[in-house]
């Protein structure tokens, strides 16, 4: 998948296959924006039963992101199935990191936003009976204050007991954690922290000097005016990969620290 590009500009599914000794392309689906979803930016996709499984990350819906089913037709198109759409905060919203399929059936996946307190859940999707139309979502867990861990980017991952583990991008002590997700039956699960990480002081340091006054910026300024939800999280996520890049340069470059105003 790409989060720009295409027809429309918001992404494209692609497939490339060995011919003749070179490489086809091939544009699976180019995205809308609008119930198909936008920036298909959510990690690998699934490949099961012939049948390709992915999230954009935006739109759907209700503009928090949907994940979709792609099935091949017998004259090479693919036909695309909105199998769910975010309805964002207390449901999910902007889901970021690969889908994991259980042998259940059932896909699991993260959410950056959403969730009880708007910082990120886990979510739990089910075909229905015959595996037609919509199938139902689920928040299984929602990211509490920060301490557990907040904004999860990451893909899931499954052990024999059927435990979920998966990583947030914020939170625990200030970069994130390594949590773990164990079933306790009646579908309820109990989150706990493997690991939280304590990141770089110096890296703290320019989020509270750059980061968070220039995020806050943003939304005072998509506030004020009326731009649309996803123009605001494309934004946020971009303006944060590029502190992230100077930050970075300036430690492989310590010479110039007092250039980056980490002092």
């Amino acid at each position: 998948m790409t989060p720009t590009g295409g027809a429309n500009g918001v992404g494209t599914i692609y497939k490339i296959h060995p011919h003749s000794g070179s490489w086809d392309f091939q544009v699976v689906h180019t995205f809308t924006g609008g119930a198909d979803g936008a920036t298909g930016s959510a990690g690998r996709m699934l490949l099961q039963d012939g049948r390709l499984y992915g999230a954009a990350t935006v739109g759907g819906l209700y503009g928090s992101g949907v994940v979709f089913e792609l099935t091949p037709t017998a004259v090479g198109e693919w036909n695309f199935r909105a199998l769910y759409s975010f309805h964002g905060q207390p449901d999910g919203s902007f889901p970021y990191g690969a889908l994991l399929r259980a042998p259940s059936g059932k896909i699991y996946g993260t959410t950056y936003y959403g969730g009880e307190n708007g910082i990120g859940a886990v979510y739990e999707l089910s075909p229905g009976p015959d595996d037609v139309g919509k199938w139902d979502g689920r928040v299984i867990y929602s990211f509490q204050t920060g301490s557990d861990g907040n904004s999860p980017i990451s893909n899931l991952v499954r052990d024999a007991a059927g435990n979920l583990y998966g990583t947030t991008s914020e939170g625990g002590l200030g970069s994130g954690t390594i949590f773990k997700l164990k079933p306790i039956g009646g579908g309820q699960w109990t989150e706990s922290v493997v690991h939280p990480f304590a990141g770089s002081a110096r890296w703290w340091l320019f989020l509270q000097r750059h980061g968070r006054r220039s995020i806050r910026k943003l939304l005072r300024r998509y506030r004020s005016r009326r731009h649309g939800r996803r123009r605001l999280r494309l934004q946020v996520h971009a303006l944060r990969r590029q502190q992230l890049r100077k930050f970075i340069q300036c430690s492989l470059n310590p010479r110039k620290i007092s250039v980056c105003n980490l002092v």
